[in-house]
């Protein structure tokens, strides 16, 4: 959870914890922990795994099996390209909290559209 400018430099400010909470995210939809990847030197951290199949778009590879609900492929890739932004390496790329809650509310938008669309699909495809 530990940002770069943190673990180089020891700078700690605001935008160290949006990198925390970008870790915490990743964390949460993957159901895999950061330190489950420091077991040895070659292996790739959390960060770096979930970039990898973000980059190949293996977004639905990334989501945990466990979640209580599985989330749209939209609201994943939403979520998860929130993620990334928020580990940006340039701590001064990283949105603020504020950008991070309204993109997170547009998302949940996004996810009720998409179950509610499909609900509605559902009911139709019955008649």
């Amino acid at each position: 959870y530990v940002a770069p400018e943190y673990a180089c430099a020891g700078i700690l400010n605001d935008r160290s914890d949006v990198y925390s909470f970008g870790v915490l995210v990743m964390e949460m939809v993957s159901g895999r922990s950061p330190s489950s990847f420091s077991e040895s030197p070659e292996e790739m951290s959390l960060v770096d795994w979930l970039k990898k199949l973000i980059e190949a778009q293996r977004y639905n590879d990334i989501g945990d099996p466990k979640l209580p609900d599985i989330p749209s492929s939209k609201s994943l890739k939403s979520v998860l390209l929130l993620a990334l932004r928020c580990v940006d390496p340039d701590a001064q790329q990283r949105p603020k909290m504020g950008q991070i809650v309204h993109m997170l509310e547009s998302t949940d938008r996004l996810h009720y559209h998409d179950k509610h669309k499909m609900t509605r699909e559902a009911s139709h495809s019955r008649h």
